[in-house]
């Protein structure tokens, strides 16, 4: 990573939008196209989210996640990386979703990402389709699990940092899990909470709860019908245990129960 003396002005720049302070251009810097996010204010909130993801993005060295190539004190420059977020595919109305293999597929490739994520003591505690991008992915194209890409750890937990917000609820209340939503922060197996939903949404077109802080509260709340056959069920209520000791205990052993399920159903995982 290149430590910047100032903002980088990008070739071609095309604004994305802007959002909890920060300013998205999509262009060309150095020859590569390149993800730009600039800080543009001064609340403090702001600035700790910046500098946790600029901190946590700068120890991650896989392709299924950004890569950080530079950053100044108001910006951060990643590299681009073309293709849909899962948010788009499952918006094409009527509610949208994939089908069972391509769920699984989507599945494996975010246990990837995770894996490495918890293997370096990192939570990213807001996993959703809003922050999973498919690289590449055509629908009329089968998708691999290498091309699921993890975005956005601006609010990410990580051991060896100062929490930017402890004991604060953080997150998006459709994937949260429960003890998250009660301020506990730095579980992995909030994560494996968040990509049941997830994988819930993308078989479904619906998250599993259309209201969740009834149950994020453990009152009683309306939940959807499990979709999937059998063993596709077991693993989402498993994954969506509202006690993190009942789900899967690493993202290792989430993938490995999901590579039987698709082994049980004889679909291939590419």
């Amino acid at each position: 990573m290149i430590l910047l003396p100032g903002e980088q002005l990008m070739v071609k720049p095309l604004l994305l939008g802007e959002r909890r302070g920060l300013r998205l251009q999509v262009g060309w810097w150095r020859g590569q196209r390149v993800l730009s996010k600039v800080l543009i204010t001064d609340h403090e909130d702001c600035w700790g989210l910046f500098e946790r993801e600029a901190a946590v993005a700068a120890r991650l060295h896989h392709p299924q996640l950004p890569e950080l190539l530079a950053r100044s004190k108001r910006q951060l420059i990643f590299g681009w990386r073309d293709g849909l977020l899962l948010r788009t595919i499952l918006s094409v109305p009527p509610p949208g979703g994939l089908d069972l293999c391509a769920t699984l597929r989507l599945g494996l490739g975010i246990l990837t990402g995770l894996e490495h994520l918890h293997g370096r003591g990192v939570v990213h505690q807001d996993l959703k389709p809003d922050n999973l991008l498919l690289s590449g992915w055509a629908a009329y194209e089968p998708l691999r699990p290498q091309q699921v890409i993890l975005l956005d750890f601006d609010q990410s937990w990580a051991a060896d940092l100062a929490d930017v917000a402890p004991g604060v609820r953080m997150g998006t209340p459709h994937y949260m899990a429960p003890e998250q939503f009660s301020g506990v922060r730095g579980d992995p197996r909030s994560d494996l909470y968040s990509l049941g939903a997830v994988l819930y949404e993308a078989l479904s077109g619906e998250p599993p709860y259309p209201q969740p802080l009834p149950w994020l509260l453990g009152q009683t709340a309306v939940r959807q019908d499990w979709p999937g056959p059998a063993p596709v069920v077991e693993l989402l209520a498993a994954l969506l245990d509202p006690h993190p000791a009942a789900r899967p205990a690493t993202a290792q052993a989430a993938a490995e129960w999901l590579r039987v399920v698709a082994k049980q159903l004889d679909l291939g995982l590419g």
